[in-house]
């Protein structure tokens, strides 16, 4: 747990958007990034960047959807960032 808060720490900090407001796209990896029954997003990822954005007084935006289009959102700059990372079947 505390590997993945530095991997997050380092990453939010190191990155030049200055932007008020986050937005956070990603896939369905349970339990760091996932929707519940009530279709809220949750997860310890989310935690963690809140937490982050809560200490620099930044707005977070969080939302669900497959990696392609992740990557597609932050390429045209719809996204700031694209997370959590990993290795699906799919």
């Amino acid at each position: 747990m505390k590997k993945i808060a530095y991997l997050l720490c380092a990453l939010l900090l190191s990155t030049p958007t200055l932007a008020a407001e986050w937005s956070f796209v990603g896939q369905d990896i349970e339990p760091f990034f996932f929707q519940d029954d009530k279709l809220q997003t949750n997860g310890i990822f989310k935690d963690v960047a809140n937490e982050i954005c809560a200490k620099i007084h930044n707005n977070c935006s969080f939302t669900i959807m497959p990696f392609r289009r992740s990557l597609e959102s932050v390429s045209s700059g719809v996204a700031t960032f694209v997370g959590p990372l990993a290795l699906t079947p799919d």
